[in-house]
């Protein structure tokens, strides 16, 4: 069940709002519009995504990864080339 108040109530309650926020989400309302949630460490704990290692942050797959390196790159001997051409002109 989805508990909405709005601000004036939890100003008046924010006691009772607590306590319904140990089990549940508190939907806190200003001008019809939700601006505030109230919830338990507990379920904050498990929505918010949990802390990496720098070891986990480097070994998790990335992107990067699945780069394709088949470009069509000049070969490190035709880039000296075409250098060594520039020079020359």
């Amino acid at each position: 069940m989805t508990i909405i108040i709005t601000s004036r109530e939890f100003n008046q309650g924010s006691s009772s709002a607590l306590k319904v926020a140990e089990t549940e989400p508190v939907y806190i309302t200003k001008r019809g519009k939700i601006t505030n949630v109230i919830l338990s460490y507990a379920h904050y704990q498990q929505i918010i995504p949990s802390e990496k290692t720098f070891a986990d942050y480097f070994s998790a797959p990335h992107s990067a990864a699945e780069v394709e390196l088949d470009a069509d790159l000049p070969q490190r001997n035709e880039m000296n080339r075409q250098l060594r051409d520039e020079d020359v002109e």
